[in-house]
């Protein structure tokens, strides 16, 4: 079993050596792909032995994260963002996890738990993501900004919860997150404009504004 852990950067120089701590534990290979950063990312991945890639950046996540796909060699692809990680005490649970799972698990659902770096730590919110899934052909990310898994040829994703493993995240702090909401506002307002509005863009505009 090999496990390809997976993310897309732009100047996260501060947030990646924890996140290769963290990938470093389970993963038998490293794949950052940046997208333009000006800052030390690239050179701090490539010093923390993940191999560098790089995508032009055209305001689609998915597109970003399904080229870094497409470069993982694993049979499981562990995607964490450049700021979610495992607490050092869980990263070698995963493994264990991997090795277990049943054949007809797709995709591990983790909580995610939202804390704010600039306020020691503070407790934001929580939520339940998908972060670890296996290689396989047509389970592709979609949307340019919240982007989601799905299955091209429209195959039901069966999916595990993993109540006792958590992964922390401190892109809300306070610091970074009005410049998150401006980006994500500007990009989900193009797309919008461009195939005109959804359902679901009503919660993610909300978050917004």
């Amino acid at each position: 079993m090999r496990i390809s852990a997976c993310v897309i950067t732009k100047n996260e120089a501060e947030n990646l050596p924890r996140w290769l701590a963290s990938m470093r534990t389970f993963a038998d290979e490293m794949i950052v792909v940046d997208t333009g950063s000006t800052d030390a990312t690239v050179e701090i991945a490539r010093a923390g032995g993940a191999r560098v890639c790089y995508f032009d950046w055209i305001n689609d996540f998915a597109a970003a994260k399904n080229f870094a796909i497409e470069q993982a060699t694993g049979d499981w692809i562990a995607f964490l963002d450049a700021d979610e990680y495992f607490p050092p005490e869980d990263c070698l649970t995963v493994r264990v996890l991997l090795a277990k799972a049943d054949a007809a698990v797709d995709v591990f659902q983790f909580r995610r738990v939202d804390i704010d770096t600039d306020r020691n730590d503070a407790y934001i919110g929580a939520s339940i993501q998908w972060r670890i899934f296996r290689r396989r052909p047509g389970l592709r990310y979609v949307g340019v900004v919240h982007e989601e898994l799905a299955d091209e040829a429209g195959r039901e994703i069966r999916a595990e919860f993993v109540p006792d493993l958590t992964i922390y995240h401190t892109g809300y702090s306070t610091s970074v997150a009005r410049q998150k909401s401006d980006r994500n506002l500007a990009i989900l307002l193009a797309e919008r404009e461009r195939r005109g509005p959804k359902v679901r863009d009503a919660f993610y505009l909300a978050d917004c504004y």
